[in-house]
């Protein structure tokens, strides 16, 4: 009942960050999944559709939350929350912030002096890779130690 009551607040939570309710659901699930989980389960279990099952398994893989596992003399995909996942997030992170940076350098430095937007939006990208590179470092010694 408890996690059925988590979930759903996965749910809201996942909706509010304009991603769909389902997504919110699969995630809650794979949270408290204790061994690797085919769609037809999910379907089953979540009481959606396939195609949405679909979406959102591949939603969620897209985004490095699960990951797609072979389970031997079985024919169908089987799915379960990504070992080490936070810290994963959080090299994603630092990923996505790259990108942003890469798409400001095709700015020649000398316009970019006179665009306050993007030479602030660099500052920040620089900060953000240096702060997220050493939150990671901090992070994995945290996890080593409990």
């Amino acid at each position: 009942m408890i996690l059925e009551q988590v979930s759903e607040k996965f749910e809201i939570y996942f909706a509010e960050a304009g991603l769909s309710k389902t997504y919110g659901r699969l995630f809650g699930f794979f949270m408290s999944a204790t061994q690797p989980t085919s769609m037809g389960t999910l379907v089953e279990k979540l009481q959606i559709s396939k195609s949405t099952a679909s979406t959102e398994l591949r939603r969620l893989l897209a985004m490095g939350v699960i990951e797609k596992v072979l389970l031997p003399s079985e024919r169908a995909d089987f799915y379960q929350l990504k070992k080490n996942i936070w810290s994963a997030n959080l090299n994603q992170k630092i990923q996505d912030i790259r990108k942003l940076r890469d798409i400001i350098k095709e700015i020649p430095h000398s316009m970019l002096e006179n665009l306050k937007n993007f030479k602030e939006m660099a500052q920040y990208c620089d900060f953000l890779e240096t702060e997220l590179e050493a939150l990671i470092k901090k992070y994995m010694k945290f996890s080593k130690e409990t």
